[in-house]
């Protein structure tokens, strides 16, 4: 014991005390003197994020999801019934979608299509000739004939029938009773005229006169049929919200809009192919064992000069302009696309299509300096190009940067 001043004590067993005359406790008090007016500096050192402290993670199969594109008309009428789930098909422009929804508002109805193909148009008419008109599979008519020559004497189901006069209308043959001679039809484009119409049947070659027509469903009103078109002077187009996709990624930790995040290695849902003859760094066509499995569309659209596809081979990523019907020859459009070096390629080396539901993975596989609607283990990517239909896909091998978590602070001293 030591009271800090006078005699040291000692002991052995901490009840027994010894008075020692000649050692004493001794306090060193040491402090720190601050120059103010010098400005201090602190270093932390902060290693780079990576797989081995869990800044880039492996993400889970198929961990990305494109979104179902979806386009909105405006239609010429605030009047036009429509049913969902009838394909529409646009005159001249040959765009198809399928009625996902029906709304309406002050300007007309709207009907909202998926799974769309080709590019609507607006439309117009003049002196009862209208341009770009929508047709309907839902469109019905039960039409009575007579008169009946040529081809086969019978109409074939599935076939389209087509009318002589000026408007030239069209129907698809749904049932055809040769007992009364009677038609029932979908996809009617207009009116066909009583009496003095004349129909041919594009299989069979069939031809009859028009004796009674009625109509129902799709764009009929008080039994007739109306003309349908996208609004005079608005374009179709998708919104922007259309052009994203989903990242499942679990405590990513990344909730401020502002984050950077690092797609690699996501992978296209079509398999691979293989060159069937070498190319050189020069080559603008590549012969591969079967490529009619990659996409031909991109961005909604058909792939084109103006609007190509990717592959990839090794580590080389060549843009392409045109598959062949038979998959056997891809027409490149750039060699090295996307800052890659091009190269050539030795006979049976693998082809990888790298675009993902019609989106290129250049897309994709990059840096992205913002994200969208973060939760807790998700977050979406904005992109350029539209997908085709909508996929869980990306395969297995991809990796994301994350921000660490940091939940139980403990000080070391």
């Amino acid at each position: 014991e030591q009271p800090y001043a006078g005699v040291l004590f000692k002991s052995q067993n901490a009840s027994t005390w010894t008075a020692d005359q000649y050692e004493d406790l001794k306090f060193s008090i040491y402090r720190a003197q601050f120059e103010t007016a010098t400005n201090g500096r602190l270093v932390l050192n902060n290693a780079a994020l990576g797989v081995g402290n869990g800044g880039v993670v492996s993400l889970r199969r198929d961990p990305i999801e494109t979104t179902t594109p979806q386009l909105t008309l405006l239609l010429n009428s605030t009047t036009l019934p429509y049913t969902v789930g009838a394909r529409i098909t646009q005159k001249t422009t040959l765009a198809q979608g399928t009625i996902a929804a029906v709304g309406s508002n002050v300007s007309g109805v709207t009907i909202t299509l998926n799974d769309v193909t080709g590019t609507f148009q607006s439309g117009s008419e003049s002196g009862g000739v209208v341009v770009n008109r929508l047709v309907s599979s839902k469109t019905l008519a039960t039409m009575t004939v007579n008169t009946i020559t040529g081809g086969t004497g019978a109409f074939t189901v599935g076939e389209v029938i087509t009318g002589n006069s000026a408007n030239a209308p069209t129907a698809t043959v749904v049932t055809w009773d040769a007992g009364t001679s009677t038609l029932t039809l979908e996809s009617v484009s207009q009116a066909f005229t009583v009496s003095t119409e004349n129909i041919n049947g594009g299989t069979s070659d069939t031809t009859a006169t028009v004796a009674t027509v009625t109509y129902s469903g799709d764009a009929v009103e008080t039994g007739a049929i109306s003309s349908a078109f996208p609004a005079t002077g608005i374009t179709p187009s998708y919104t922007s919200d259309q052009r994203k996709i989903k990242i499942y990624h679990s405590n990513h930790g990344m909730h401020d809009l502002n984050n950077n995040v690092t797609l690699s290695g996501l992978l296209s849902e079509v398999s691979p192919t293989t060159t069937t003859t070498s190319i050189s760094a020069t080559d603008t066509s590549i012969a591969v064992n079967d490529a009619t499995a990659f996409h031909t569309r991109v961005d909604g659209a058909t792939v084109g000069v103006g609007n190509p596809g990717f592959l990839k081979i090794g580590d080389e990523i060549i843009s392409y302009s045109a598959i062949s019907n038979d998959g056997k020859t891809i027409t490149v459009l750039d060699r090295g696309a996307n800052n890659t070096t091009a190269a050539a390629h030795a006979d049976e080396s693998i082809v990888e299509c790298y675009n993902l539901d019609g989106i290129p993975l250049t897309e994709i596989n990059k840096t992205h300096t913002s994200i969208l609607n973060p939760t807790l283990d998700t977050y979406e990517i904005s992109v350029s190009s539209l997908a085709t239909v909508g996929i869980r896909g990306g395969d297995l091998g991809a990796t994301a940067t994350q921000n660490l978590q940091y939940e139980v602070l403990r000080p070391q001293i």
